[in-house]
């Protein structure tokens, strides 16, 4: 199993049981001829789906090696990357990578607190976070949209546990 497939085994393993199988994240890096006769330009993305609906994306390309890019920004530049990327405060998809393995090796309370917004947003699925834990804290009002996203579908996931926890109880 290649790193990226144990990497993802394992954020799919910290998934609190209810949200199982609704949440995944993918990553693919690829190639492709990007003008005749010039090598190949690389691009990477890595996206999150809900429900297998897409729900967040960041694609980065290697500049490196398009040719309308002059030298010195060669040089200085090596990614681009679009938008959400930055918001999510990611320089490239190695960030990503790297960010997702210290918190599969982090206690917890750390990734509700961590620089990159996919962190703090994968905290709220978390099945190491109780249920106290969830009724004591709340993303803050300017909170990027991902982590409020994944903080309501956890509480919607504790409510409904809760229902079905009254009926059987009935």
């Amino acid at each position: 199993m290649s790193s990226w497939g144990r990497l993802r085994k394992e954020l799919r393993s910290r998934v609190v049981a209810d949200l199982v199988g609704r949440i995944d994240i993918h990553y693919t890096a690829y190639e492709f001829m990007a003008f005749p006769h010039h090598k190949d330009a690389n691009n990477m993305r890595v996206w999150l789906t809900l429900d297998k609906k897409e729900i967040f994306s960041s694609d980065f390309w290697d500049i490196r090696k398009l040719p309308i890019i002059n030298e010195i920004e060669k040089r200085e530049r090596r990614w681009v990357f679009y938008p959400e990327a930055e918001e999510l405060g990611a320089r490239c998809v190695n960030h990503y990578m790297l960010a997702l393995k210290t918190y599969l090796n982090s206690p917890i309370e750390e990734a509700r607190t961590a620089e990159l917004p996919l962190i703090r947003a994968l905290f709220w699925v978390d099945r190491r976070v109780g249920r106290r834990t969830l009724l004591k804290h709340k993303p803050a009002e300017d909170e990027h949209k991902l982590v409020k996203q994944f903080y309501e579908l956890r509480q919607s996931s504790m409510r409904s546990q809760q229902m079905k926890v009254g009926q059987t109880d009935s």
